[in-house]
This record gives C-alpha cells, structure tokens and sequence, in this order.
C-alpha cells in the first residue's frame, strides 16, 4: 500500500506538474496577445489562466514531496498524516479541474491511509495527539491558503465576460445618477464590425480576412461628433498584387458612437485612401500619432486630418488627408501640403550651385475656418520658411482651401 502512495503521488504530481505547466504558458500566451492587441478583456483572461496554472502547479509539487515522506517514513503517525495531506491535495488539485492527475495523486493517498499501519515505529498516544493535531492546522491553512487564491484567480477570469450596463442606482428624486463612461471598443470589436469573418495570425497578429487579404489596425481615437462622444478606429488593409510604389494598402474606418454608456456601430466605411507602398503599409508610429490633428469642420461634422509624407530624389513632402466624419457618413474630403524642403538636392556651396538647387525649407499649420452665414468653409495652411520660385528663393504664401458642393476642400488658386 505505501509502495503504492510513492508510485501513484509521483505519477499523478508528474502529470499535474506538466499540465499546469502548459496552462502557465497557456495563460502567458493569452496575456501577451491581448497586451499586444490592447485587448484588455483578452488581457485580463490570460491572467486569470496564468494565476491558475501558477496554483495547479504548487499543489503538484506539495503532493510530490508530500508523497514520498509518507512513503518512505518509518513513523506511523508521519505516514499517516502525509498520506492524509496527499489526500486532502489530491482533493483540491481536482477542484482545480485537474481531474486526472488529482483523481490519482487522491488514490495515493488513500492507499497511504491504508499502508501507514505497516511503518516500523509505533507512536505513542501522546506523539500521536501532538503530531495530529500541528498537522490538522497546517492542512487547514495550506487549504484555506490555497482555496483563497484559487478564488482569487477565478475572479480575475470571470471579470472577462461580458457586462451587461449596470442598472440606475435608486436614489432619492432629487439626486441626479453619475454617467459612468463605457469602455472603449476593443480590437475584436473593431475588426468584427469591419470584416465579420477573419482569423489571426499569432506570429505577428495581423488579421486574415476570408479573401485572404491581410489587416491590421492603423489608427484609432475618441472623437466628439457635434454633443456626442465618438470613437473612431481605422485599419488597413494589404494588397500583395499591388507592385507599385505609389500603390499603397486600402484604409477603411469604423465609427462608434455612445449610447446608454455603451458604444454601438454608427457607420463603416472603406477604401477611404492608401497609405504604404507596394500594396504594404504599417500602423501609425508614436511620431505620427502625435501630427494627427482633429478639429471641427461644420455642423455636426469633426475632421480626421492623418499626417502623409514622401521623399523622390532628395525631395521630401508633407501633407495630411482629411478624413471627415459624420454619424451615418466617413469620406475623404481634402488634401493639404503642409510640409517641403529639398535637402537631399540642394547645395549651398556656390562651387556646386550649377549641378545643385539652393536648399529651402518650409512648413506650415492648419486654420479651420467652418462656415458662418455667406462665408464657405475653408481651411487655411499658414506657411513659414522658404520655398524656391524660379529659383529664386522667397517666403512662401498661405494656401487656401475652400469646401465645394460636394464637400471636398480644394486650393484656391
């Protein structure tokens, strides 16, 4: 029977040591992907695996040892209060849903219950009493530790479901309830309002949509349309077939609007504008993000303007493109230079000024003038630096673009 306890308590804490260590690295992979994803539900999972993976994988080392002193003790009441804590681990290594290696790693300590008479050395009643009773309080702490934690991990899981809007607090009629803002839209949500079916690559994470495209996400920000609170998102989609350097990967956006302290879909849109090259592009940096500007371009309509830039032959081009959005309507409206200089081409050494252009340098900020009474709107590039005219460098002049029938903003000329 104690042959019994060593060799089941090794075989079942074997098994347990291995698979919690798959759920270890199970719960890891989960949080990395949802980190990696902003996916904060997904996050959040990952850690609640990971926490019970970490739990599953102390009781399987507890019953390990604990099977082998009871084992090989010579001592009655040390076998036997070693396969009783075998027993109770076992116990608690199946309520971690460890049904298999629990189930074993319990048998063993039972057939240890059973085996403990044959040790050599008798106890006696007082070495019994004693050691019993330092043994029931252990196992209750190492149980009640142990429980608590498991606990613990469950609920960091469980907060990964869906939650329903919590209901208006009752309160008196003369006290207003507080809004509590709603989540922001995770990726998952993003992509599925976008693309409905897709799958997701671990490797890099780009979404694989049922054409075979690739996507991934490029852009995305709260925004206010008019009195209510938006969140816009874009992402991009690759185009292999695409060879040219001046053909980029379709964006398309997604417009969420709040509700009821909650986010539902006001409007999709696609192929909104390229961006890349080669039918490549790639998520916006920390630089770009920052050149992102946003303002209110009309009644009811607020302007995404996402920052462009392009060098050819020493010639580098700012500009950014106008994304206007409305609650039922995403379009392009506009494109504007914000940005030129020539420092790859130029040369301001006068010995080479016959093979070289003098070098300039300009840059400029955005106006937005929205409509008000006869007035169109317009927006307004005001320029500082210089810009070369016939050669001839002089101080730019601010550009004007005014909004047409259709909504697009064009250069005055």
């Amino acid at each position: 029977m104690r042959k019994g306890l060593i060799i089941l308590g090794i075989l079942g804490a074997l098994i347990a040591v291995l698979g919690s260590f798959g759920t270890l690295l199970g719960g890891f992979g989960g949080f990395a992907v949802g980190d990696l994803a902003k996916d904060a539900a997904q996050a959040k999972k990952g850690t609640g695996v990971f926490a019970t993976g970490l739990l599953s994988f102390g009781v399987a080392l507890f019953s390990l040892v604990a099977c082998i002193i009871g084992g090989v003790s010579k001592r009655t009441s040390t076998a036997l209060s070693f396969s009783l804590l075998v027993l109770v681990l076992g116990a608690v290594s199946v309520y971690l849903y460890n049904w298999i290696s629990g189930s074993i790693i319990f048998i063993s300590g039972v057939m240890g219950l059973l085996g403990a008479k044959d040790a050599e050395i008798k106890d006696t009643p007082n070495t019994h009493k004693s050691f019993s009773f330092y043994f029931v309080v252990l196992t209750i702490i190492v149980a009640c530790g142990l429980s608590f934690a498991f606990k613990n991990a469950a609920s960091i899981v469980n907060s990964n479901k869906p939650v329903e809007p919590a209901a208006a607090p009752v309160t008196k009629p003369s006290v207003k309830p507080e809004k509590i803002a709603p989540t922001l839209p995770t990726q998952s949500q993003i992509a599925q309002a976008l693309y409905k079916k897709y799958t997701v690559r671990s490797s890099d994470m780009m979404l694989i949509l049922s054409n075979g495209q690739e996507a991934n996400a490029y852009y995305e920000t709260p925004i206010t349309i008019g009195n209510t609170a938006g969140y816009i998102a874009f992402m991009y989609r690759n185009s292999p077939k695409n060879s040219s350097y001046a053909d980029g990967s379709s964006l398309d956006s997604v417009l969420f609007l709040e509700k009821n302290n909650q986010w539902s879909v006001s409007h999709v849109a696609y192929n909104l504008k390229e961006v890349g090259s080669y039918g490549a592009a790639n998520p916006l940096s920390k630089e770009e993000k920052q050149k992102v500007q946003i303002h209110a371009v009309g009644k009811n309509t607020t302007g995404i303007f996402l920052p462009n830039y392009e060098s050819h032959q020493g010639y580098g081009m700012g500009s950014l493109s106008l994304i206007s959005v409305q609650p039922d309507l995403i379009k392009p409206a506009g494109h504007f230079s914000i940005s030129e200089e020539n420092s790859g081409a130029c040369s301001d050494d006068s010995d080479e000024s016959e093979i070289k252009s003098p070098c300039y340098e300009w840059n400029g900020t955005i106006q937005v003038k929205p409509y008000t009474g006869d007035t169109a709107d317009s927006i307004q590039v005001i320029k500082s630096g210089t810009e070369r005219v016939n050669d001839t460098l002089v101080k730019p002049a601010n550009t004007t673009y005014v909004k047409n029938a259709q909504g697009i903003y064009e250069e005055v000329k």
